[in-house]
C-alpha cells in the first residue's frame, strides 16, 4: 500500500508539502501579520497668526487636483528604495487605504490650517460655487530609503478661478530624513514632505491674495 502511494504521488509534490509544513512550524503555524499605515498631519493650532489670516482668507476657496501618481505607487504595498534603480515592496507593510486619496486629504488638511479656512476641497467637489484658486499636482516620486532620506518630486500649478489663467508653475524636489529605520518612521517623513509642499502652495496663494487691491 505504501509503495503504491509513492508511485501515485510524484516526489516533487511530496517535497513541496514537507517544505510547506516545515515553514508553518517555523512560524508557529501562522503567517506574519500585515501592518497598515496612513499619512498624518498635526492638529490645527489656533494661534494669533491664524486669527490674523481670517480677514485675508475668509472668502477664499481652493480646489485641489492630485492629477497623477506614477504606476509604481498604485499598489497597497509601501514602496521603499534600495538604490536609484531598485525598489522594495513592503509585503507586510501596506497603506491602509488608497494612497492617492490619502495624499490629497493630507494636503487639503494642511492647506486648511495654513490658510485658516475650511473651504479647501478635493476635486471634484460637492458644491458648485465659484472657486478662488485651483491647484493641480503631479507626483513622480514619493518614496524613501528605510533609515535614510524620503523624497517627494513632481510639479504643481496654481490657477486663478475655474479654468482661468495660470499664476504659478513650479517643479519641486523635497527631501526629509526619516527619524528611524522602521516603516512608521518613513511614513512619518513622507507625511512631513506633503506638509512642506502644502506650505509652499499656501504661501503662493497668500502672496497673491495680499497683492489684490
Amino acid at each position: 500500500m505504501i509503495l503504491n502511494f509513492y508511485k501515485a504521488v510524484p516526489l516533487a509534490v511530496i517535497f513541496i508539502v514537507v517544505v510547506s509544513l516545515t515553514a508553518c512550524v517555523a512560524l508557529g503555524g501562522t503567517s506574519l501579520p500585515t501592518r497598515f499605515y496612513t499619512l498624518s498631519v498635526e492638529p490645527v493650532d489656533k494661534t494669533d497668526d491664524h486669527h490674523a489670516l481670517s480677514e485675508l482668507t475668509s472668502k477664499l476657496s481652493v480646489d485641489i487636483h492630485l492629477v497623477e501618481l506614477p504606476d509604481i505607487l498604485e499598489r497597497p504595498q509601501i514602496v521603499t528604495r534600495i538604490d536609484k534603480n531598485r525598489i522594495k515592496l513592503g509585503d507586510f507593510d501596506q497603506w491602509a487605504g488608497d494612497l492617492k486619496a490619502d495624499m490629497a486629504h493630507t494636503i487639503v488638511s494642511e492647506l486648511k490650517k495654513s490658510l485658516n479656512t475650511d473651504r479647501v476641497f478635493i476635486f471634484p467637489r460637492l458644491t458648485n460655487k465659484p472657486v478662488s484658486y485651483q491647484v493641480k499636482i503631479n507626483v513622480i516620486q514619493f518614496d524613501g530609503v528605510l533609515g535614510g532620506n524620503t523624497v517627494l518630486r513632481g510639479s504643481w500649478a496654481l490657477f486663478q478661478g475655474l479654468n482661468s489663467k495660470e499664476l504659478v508653475y513650479e517643479d519641486f524636489s523635497l527631501r526629509v530624513a526619516a527619524s528611524g529605520e522602521n516603516y512608521i518612521d518613513t511614513v512619518s517623513a513622507l507625511s512631513d514632505l506633503l506638509v512642506m509642499l502644502a506650505e509652499k502652495i499656501a504661501q503662493s496663494i497668500l502672496d497673491f491674495e495680499a497683492s489684490i487691491p
